[in-house]
């Protein structure tokens, strides 16, 4: 039975610009390595010997300016950009409760 594992692109959008399978010639029971456009399958005979045979496959993705943002950035890219709306009194901020944009403030019947 043949088994397929994948690696996808870690940005949505980025396409594989290089694959180097030369690791792989010498593992027996390796059938094919397949390129798409955003991701890379390796395809071998059983489970666990994909597994082992994609994490020595060498995969290079566009780079993106997104792949440098990670969930605490966003966060504090978020709480910065909410105190700004505060200060020109856009609305009131509540951070248990959350922002409606169209109201000045939110209460807990609304949910």
């Amino acid at each position: 039975m043949k088994y397929a594992s994948i690696k996808v692109s870690p940005v949505f959008g980025c396409k594989v610009t290089s694959v180097d399978v030369s690791s792989l010639k010498k593992i027996k029971g390796f059938y094919q390595v397949v390129t798409l456009d955003n991701a890379v399958a390796v395809i071998a005979n059983g489970f666990w010997l994909v597994k082992q045979a994609l994490n020595k496959v060498v995969i290079e993705f566009e780079k993106h300016d997104a792949q440098n943002i990670y969930k605490k950035g966003i966060f504090e890219q978020l709480k910065h950009d909410l105190n700004q709306a505060e200060l020109n009194d856009d609305f009131e901020i509540d951070f248990e409760i959350g922002v409606i944009p169209d109201q000045k403030t939110i209460s807990n019947d609304q949910f």
